[in-house]
């Protein structure tokens, strides 16, 4: 059965939708709400986030789970769905291959999954923690319901994406020397 997140008690009354957790309600959503000001300030800093107003930036925060992770915590693995995308707000990730070969440190501020959401795309990697992280997890069905219903935010988005898909690309050559010669990982 398909998890459906209520956004108001109006909706749920209106469209009588079963709720199977309410993560308006969780732990990590409160934590999130309580440290408003400093975790905005660090989505600010996500490429993908950048150009937003002050409302969008409230509205992308209210679909934010905030945990901590041990050390050795996998996130997700290659193949799995992708379902939410990451903000590493301390700590740091390694992404490593199929063939656990490693490919790429994370350290803060960086971001995790946001092609794989955007795009319907399955992870290509594992990403697991090296240290004990914090990190703030956004859903793919809100983050898509926000999208839809805010165009000028979506295109902000849309673009902004592109312009990191863009750069990516340019940056290609260095990346693949690298991990050509298989001796040291990238570090973003």
């Amino acid at each position: 059965m398909k998890k459906e997140y209520r956004r108001s008690g109006f909706d749920r009354r209106r469209q009588d939708i079963p709720v199977e957790y309410d993560q308006r309600k969780s732990k990590e959503r409160r934590s999130v709400i309580k440290d408003s000001e400093y975790i905005i300030e660090y989505i600010k800093s996500i490429q993908i986030f950048n150009g937003l107003n002050d409302k969008q930036y409230r509205e992308i925060l209210n679909i934010c789970r905030q945990i901590n992770v041990p050390e050795n915590h996998t996130l997700f693995k290659n193949g799995d769905e992708s379902n939410e995308l990451y903000v590493l707000l301390w700590g740091q990730l390694k992404v490593v291959s199929g063939q656990q070969k490693l490919l790429v440190y994370i350290t803060p501020v960086g971001s995790i999954g946001e092609i794989g959401v955007l795009c319907g795309l399955t992870r290509f990697a594992d990403v697991v923690s090296t240290t004990e992280s914090r990190i703030i997890i956004i859903n793919k069905s809100e983050f898509l319901w926000l999208l839809n219903n805010d165009h000028e935010l979506s295109n902000i988005i849309y673009r902004n994406t592109l312009k990191y898909l863009i750069h990516s690309f340019s940056d290609k050559s260095e990346i693949i020397k690298v991990l050509a010669e298989g001796n040291n990982p990238i570090i973003l």
